[in-house]
C-alpha cells in the first residue's frame, strides 16, 4: 500500500500558496520524504491556455465557460502525474485544485455546472485553505508589481474570500483545514505542519 499523500493548497491570489508550497516541500524532504511539487495551471498546453485566458481584461460567458473547461481538463491531465507520484510513495504538494474552480469559476458560472465538470477529479488527502482579508491580499499583489489577472481586484477578491469560507464548511470530499494567513510565513508554515502531522 502506498504511503504517498496529496496535499492541496488553496486561497485567493496573494494568500501565499506558492510560498507555503515551497516551505512544505523543504520540510517534508528534510523529514525524509520524496516530494512531487506541482500547481494549477499546470505546465501542460492546457495550463498555457488558461494563463492566456486569465490575462484577458474582459470575458464573456463563452470565454468563461472555456476557462472553466480548460481548468477541468488541465486538472485531469495533472492528476495522471499525481497518481504516479503517489504510487511511488511520494508526497504531493499541489498549489490549487478543484476548490479553486468552485470558487473562481463558480463566481461567474452556475456552481453546479462547475462542480459537474470537475466530478472526475480525485480528492486530495488534505486541503489547506490560506484564509486572509482581501485588503491584505491586494496589498501583497500590488507590492509584487506583476501583470495582474482579471480576478485581482479588491471587490472580486473579497467575494472570492467569502466563497472559499462558505465552500470550506460544506462537504467538499476531502478534509479542509483553514489556516490564518494574515500572519508571518513562518507562522503559516507552523499551522500547516500541525495539520499535516495530524494526517500522518
Amino acid at each position: 500500500m502506498s504511503t504517498g499523500r496529496v496535499i492541496v493548497l488553496e486561497g485567493i491570489d496573494g494568500a501565499g500558496t506558492s510560498t507555503l508550497a515551497q516551505a512544505l516541500s523543504h520540510w517534508l524532504e528534510n523529514a525524509g520524504y520524496t516530494v512531487f511539487r506541482t500547481q494549477q495551471p499546470s505546465r501542460h498546453p492546457t495550463g498555457q491556455q488558461i494563463r492566456k485566458l486569465l490575462r484577458e481584461p474582459t470575458s464573456n460567458e463563452t470565454r468563461r465557460a472555456a476557462l472553466a473547461l480548460s481548468f477541468a481538463a488541465d486538472r485531469l491531465l495533472l492528476w495522471e502525474e499525481i497518481r504516479k507520484a503517489v504510487a511511488q510513495d511520494k508526497w504531493v504538494i499541489c498549489d490549487r485544485s478543484k476548490l479553486s474552480s468552485l470558487v473562481y469559476q463558480g463566481s461567474e458560472l452556475p456552481e453546479d455546472w462547475v462542480r459537474s465538470i470537475n466530478r472526475y477529479a480525485p480528492d486530495a488527502d488534505l486541503t489547506l485553505l490560506l484564509d486572509l482579508p482581501a485588503t491584505t491580499a491586494m496589498a501583497r499583489i500590488e507590492a509584487r508589481g506583476a501583470v495582474r489577472e482579471r480576478f485581482e481586484t479588491l471587490s472580486i477578491l473579497d467575494e472570492l474570500t467569502r466563497r472559499y469560507q462558505r465552500l470550506a464548511r460544506e462537504d467538499f470530499g476531502s478534509p479542509v483545514v483553514l489556516l490564518n494567513a494574515d500572519v508571518s510565513a513562518e507562522e503559516v508554515l507552523l499551522q500547516a505542519k500541525q495539520a499535516i502531522e495530524a494526517l500522518r
